[in-house]
């Protein structure tokens, strides 16, 4: 009686995984559009201008550098993060730096434009280095913002 049981079992699940099988899991997408998307790349510089170009980057994977703004094509559908970077030359004929990293959604079949609103970036003239706070060898805490104006030498070590 046990081996009939068992034998009856399996048949079950077999005759429930062929109904599954022929029937599916799900309705699968009808075409590619309806897995990918476009996003549209706008990079404004810092006083609201267009730049020129652009260099692109998608979950940190680059992409290349593009006339401005620029529209890329079949992008899985889903959250991405958008990287986007651009230089200019100052009057001072020093080159600026600016970028910016966000997150965006994109939908299936739809054209999601990203207007990213660049600014400067790394140890230039001008720019504030970001605030932080330490303690020192007097177990003090101490900001950067201590010492807006001042030259600052940071001197990291480790000791065991």
């Amino acid at each position: 009686m046990r081996e009939q049981f068992k034998h009856l079992t399996i048949f079950s699940a077999i005759v429930l995984l062929g109904i599954a099988v022929l029937w599916g899991c799900g309705d699968a997408p009808s075409t590619a559009v309806d897995l990918v998307g476009s996003i549209e790349v706008i990079g404004y510089l810092p006083n609201d201008s267009l730049a020129e170009f652009i260099d692109v980057t998608l979950d940190d994977q680059p992409l290349g550098i593009f006339a401005n703004p620029h529209t890329l094509t079949d992008i899985l559908a889903g959250m991405h993060k958008l990287g986007v970077v651009t230089w200019d030359t100052l009057p001072s004929d020093s080159i600026e730096e600016y970028s910016r990293t966000e997150y965006v959604t994109i939908e299936p079949g739809q054209v999601t434009t990203a207007e990213i609103f660049l600014f400067a970036d790394g140890p230039y003239e001008g720019n504030p280095a970001p605030d932080f706070t330490l303690y020192d060898l007097d177990s003090n805490l101490v900001a950067l913002s201590d010492f807006t104006g001042e030259i600052v030498l940071l001197y990291f070590f480790v000791s065991t």
